[in-house]
C-alpha cells in the first residue's frame, strides 16, 4: 500500500470520527432549542426514558409496564441520536395513536428498526434452515418465497403486539375508571379540591385511569388550558367512557357547573355501561360454549354412553 494511499485512508478515518463525534453535540443543540421552545408554548414532555441499568427495575409511584414496553424504550433510548423527525404517513399517525393509548414512549424510528429485526430473526434462521433441511427434489424457487414471507410476517409483529398492549390498556382503564370517579366525587363533595383529590388518590390507586388523570392535571400545570389537556385525555386514551367524562368536565369549567354533580352523573353512566357490558358478555357466553361442547364435551358423552353397547352388540353379531 503506497504512502498516498495511508494519508487518504487516515484523512477519512480521521473525518469520519470527527462526524460521529459533532453529531450528538449538534443533537443535543437541536434538543435544546426545542425544549426551550415547548416551555415558552407551556408544552408538557414525556417522562425522561428508561436506561439499559434500570430495565428490570420498576418505577415507584407509576404504572408497571410490561418487560417488552421497557425494553423498547431502553432501545429508543439508545436510538435517539440517530432520529430525524420525517412526515408522517397515514400509517404511522395510526402507530402513533397506539403509542399512545399503550403508553409506549419511543419513536417512529425505533419502531422501524424493531420491525427490522423481528423480521430479519424470523427470515433469517427460517432461510438458512431451508437449505439444509429440504431435499434435493424440492423447487428451490420456494425457499426465498418462504423467507421473505416469513420476514414479512416478522415485521408486522411489532405492530401487533402494540395493538394487544392497546387493547389491553383500554380495557384497564375502562374498568378502572368507574370506581376512580367514584372516588373522586366522594372526596370532592367532602370539601377537598379537584386537582388534590386526584393527587392524593394516586398515591394509594396507582390503576391507568388514575395514571392518566394525574397526566392531565401535570399537563394544567405546565401550562396547557384545562379544556386543551381534557381534549388531550379523550385523544390520548381512546375510550368512549374517558372521552365522555372529557366533555363532561369541559362543559362543566365552561359553564360553571358544580363539579361534584358532574361526577356522580358520569359514574352513574359508567355504572349503567358496565352493567350493559356485563350482560352483553353473558348473552354471548352460550355462542362461546357452542364450540368445546361439540368437539369435546358431546363425543365424550356419546363414547360413554354408547360404548358399552356397542361392545355387547359386537358380542351377538
Amino acid at each position: 500500500m503506497s504512502a498516498v494511499t495511508q494519508i487518504i485512508i487516515i484523512v477519512v478515518l480521521v473525518f469520519i470520527a470527527v462526524v460521529l463525534l459533532l453529531k450528538p453535540m449538534s443533537r443535543a443543540d437541536e434538543d435544546a432549542s426545542r425544549r426551550m421552545d415547548e416551555i415558552k408554548r407551556g408544552v408538557r414532555r414525556p417522562p425522561k426514558q428508561r436506561k439499559w441499568t434500570q430495565l428490570f427495575k420498576k418505577d415507584a409511584g407509576i404504572e408497571s409496564k410490561p418487560l417488552s414496553t421497557r425494553v423498547a424504550e431502553s432501545i429508543n433510548d439508545f436510538l435517539s441520536p440517530y432520529n430525524r423527525k420525517k412526515p408522517l404517513t397515514k400509517n404511522d399517525r395510526e402507530i402513533k395513536k397506539l403509542f399512545a393509548v399503550a403508553n409506549v414512549n419511543i419513536s417512529m424510528f425505533t419502531f422501524t428498526v424493531l420491525r427490522a429485526v423481528f423480521g430479519a430473526l424470523l427470515g433469517g434462521p427460517c432461510l438458512v434452515l431451508s437449505f439444509l433441511l429440504i431435499p434435493s427434489d424440492f423447487p428451490m424457487y420456494l425457499v426465498p418465497a418462504f423467507a421473505v414471507g416469513m420476514f414479512l410476517a416478522g415485521t408486522l409483529l411489532p405492530k401487533a403486539i402494540l395493538r394487544m398492549s392497546a387493547n389491553h390498556r383500554r380495557t384497564a382503564i375502562v374498568s378502572s375508571l368507574t370506581d376512580t370517579i367514584d372516588l373522586i366525587a366522594i372526596s370532592v363533595e367532602a370539601g377537598l379540591g379537584y386537582d388534590s383529590v386526584i393527587l392524593n388518590i394516586w398515591k394509594e390507586n396507582k390503576s391507568p385511569a388514575m395514571q392518566e388523570l394525574v397526566r392531565t392535571i401535570e399537563d394544567i400545570n405546565y401550562g396547557m388550558s384545562r379544556r386543551d389537556a381534557y381534549l388531550s385525555l379523550a385523544a390520548r386514551c381512546d375510550v368512549d367512557e374517558m372521552s365522555l367524562f372529557s366533555n363532561n368536565m369541559v362543559q362543566a369549567d365552561t359553564m360553571g357547573i358544580s363539579i361534584v354533580n358532574v361526577l356522580k352523573a358520569q359514574a352513574e353512566a359508567l355504572r349503567v355501561a358496565r352493567r350493559r357490558r356485563a350482560e352483553t358478555l353473558v348473552q354471548k357466553a352460550p355462542v362461546k360454549m357452542l364450540f368445546p361442547l361439540v368437539f369435546f364435551v358431546f363425543p365424550t358423552m356419546l363414547l360413554v354412553l354408547l360404548g358399552p353397547a356397542i361392545i355387547n352388540i359386537e358380542k351377538y353379531l
